[in-house]
C-alpha cells in the first residue's frame, strides 16, 4: 500500500509492486503465496486501461503460468506469460480509496500508539519525580524532628506582685492631686 500510495500520480506496474516487496527477480516465494499476493493486489489496486480483463481470468491465467513446468524456464519469466496479461499487469495501477484510506489509518494508529508510549514514558519520569519528592519533603520533616529542640516538661508561671502593686498605690495618688487641683480650680473660678 506503501509503494501505491507513493506513486498514485504516475501509477505502478504489478510487477514493480511485486518486486518492491519480494525484493528482486532472483528471490523466490512460494506459487500459494504469490496467488495470494496477486489476489491482494487485485483487489486493492485498479487499472483504469483495462476493465474488459476480469479478476477471475487474472488469477486463472497467472495461477497457469506459475504452474507451468516448462524446461529451462527462469522464475517469472515474462516470454512465458500470455501477452494480453503481461500487457494487463504490466499497465498502470493505482491504488483505490479503500486501500488508501486503510493505509491512511494504519499510519495514523502506528503514530497514535508511537505517542502512546512517549507519554507512558513521560508520565513515569513525573510520577518517579513526585515520589522522590515526597520522600526528600518526608526525609526533611523527619530530620526537622529529630533536630528540633525539645520542649520543656513543666512550666511554671511566677506572678511579681510588688510592681503591681507599686502601680495602683501611685495611680492612688494621682487620683488624689487631680481631685486637689479640680477643687482649686474650681474655687479660684467661683472667685473671679
Amino acid at each position: 500500500m506503501e509503494i501505491g500510495l507513493a506513486n498514485e500520480k504516475d501509477g505502478i506496474s504489478f510487477f514493480k509492486v511485486f518486486y518492491g516487496v519480494i525484493g528482486t527477480k532472483d528471490k523466490t516465494i512460494s506459487k500459494e503465496a504469490e496467488i495470494s499476493f496477486i489476489s491482494w493486489f487485485l483487489e486493492n489496486f485498479h487499472n483504469p486501461d483495462y476493465f474488459e480483463f476480469g479478476m477471475t481470468n487474472t488469477l486463472k491465467e497467472y495461477r497457469s503460468w506459475l504452474y507451468t513446468d516448462v524446461e529451462n524456464c527462469k522464475y517469472h519469466e515474462i516470454d512465458n506469460l500470455s501477452k494480453k496479461l503481461n500487457n494487463f499487469l504490466d499497465g498502470r495501477w493505482f491504488l483505490n480509496g479503500q486501500a488508501s484510506k486503510q493505509y491512511l489509518d494504519y499510519l495514523e494508529l502506528k503514530e497514535s500508539r508511537e505517542a502512546a508510549v512517549d507519554a507512558r514514558k513521560k508520565s513515569n519520569i513525573s510520577i518517579a519525580i513526585a515520589i522522590l519528592a515526597l520522600l526528600v519533603s518526608t526525609g526533611f520533616g523527619i530530620y526537622q524532628n529529630i533536630t528540633a529542640p525539645k520542649p520543656p516538661f513543666e512550666v511554671r508561671v511566677i506572678e511579681d506582685s510588688t510592681k503591681t502593686d507599686e502601680l495602683e498605690q501611685e495611680v492612688k495618688e494621682l487620683k488624689v492631686k487631680l481631685s486637689r487641683a479640680d477643687l482649686l480650680i474650681n474655687i479660684y473660678e467661683s472667685d473671679d
